[in-house]
C-alpha cells in the first residue's frame, strides 16, 4: 500500500509501470524468507539505519577482520 501510494504521489508513471513495479514488490515478498536480512522500507531513517547496521556487522565478521587484522594480531602475539 506504501509503494503504490508513493507511486501515485509522484505522479511520474503510468498505470502500467506502476503496475509492474508493484508486481515486482510482491515477487520480491514472495522470496523475503530466502534471505538473510530483511528490510521493510516504510520509514527511510529506521531502514538506512538498520541497512547500515547489516552494513557494519559485515565488515566486523571475523573472516574480514582476520585477513584485515592479520599482521596486528600476528605483532600481538609475537
Amino acid at each position: 500500500e506504501e509503494l503504490e501510494r508513493r507511486l501515485r504521489k509522484r505522479a511520474q508513471d503510468s498505470e502500467a509501470v506502476i503496475a509492474r513495479r508493484l508486481e515486482g514488490s510482491r515477487e520480491e515478498i514472495r522470496h523475503a524468507l530466502e534471505f538473510d536480512y530483511v528490510i521493510v522500507n516504510d520509514r527511510f531513517e529506521q531502514a538506512l539505519d538498520e541497512l547500515t547496521a547489516i552494513v557494519r556487522g559485515q565488515r566486523l565478521r571475523r573472516a574480514v577482520q582476520s585477513e584485515r587484522l592479520k599482521a596486528l594480531i600476528e605483532a600481538l602475539l609475537a
